[in-house]
């Protein structure tokens, strides 16, 4: 899993709302219309653990590939000019990753978890009010790590090897 999973399924979502959503602190000309922002609060790599033998055409080779628990944790904020028009989108954008989503989610290869409930972010600038409601969620995935190394011909080893007792 990598970051191009996260925009994936961000542009999806965005196409399912109907509702541009940018990625936070980037620069982009703020539209007058309601829009989203998305933030990538952490990468949480777990532990590689068990892995499994793969086949390979070179018999000198052995290739194997580990796995790990992945984790994005990530903030979505939708802004516009009235509050009451953000949280039903905020609504709708949880459903989508709860719920209806599940095609997407398939073919990315990850669970969607929600952190939480929907929150009030507004924010006070200069003279106005920047209205905004988002929440937070976490993409799960399997992330991989695939190995070569030289393989070792037991039969070929032990019968090349003269042992002598003396």
């Amino acid at each position: 899993m990598n970051f191009q999973t996260v925009i994936d399924l961000i542009k999806d979502l965005s196409t399912s709302l109907s509702v541009p959503i940018y990625r936070a602190e980037q620069k982009f000309d703020k539209p007058q219309v309601i829009f989203g922002t998305y933030k990538v609060l952490v990468k949480n790599n777990g532990v590689y653990s068990d892995f499994k033998e793969l086949e390979i055409e070179d018999p000198t080779k052995y290739q194997r590939e580990f796995s790990r628990i992945e984790n994005f944790s990530i903030s979505l904020s939708f802004i516009g000019n009235d509050i009451k028009d953000l949280y039903p989108l905020a609504d709708l954008a949880m459903d989508y990753l709860n719920v209806s989503s599940r095609d997407k989610k398939q073919e990315l290869g990850i669970k969607v978890d929600i952190n939480g409930d929907v929150e009030d972010r507004t924010v006070f600038l200069d003279n106005i009010y920047e209205y905004k409601v988002g929440f937070d969620f976490n993409i799960i995935g399997i992330g991989k790590l695939q190995e070569t190394l030289d393989a070792v011909d037991m039969d070929a080893t032990i019968s090349g090897v003269s042992l002598s007792i003396e």
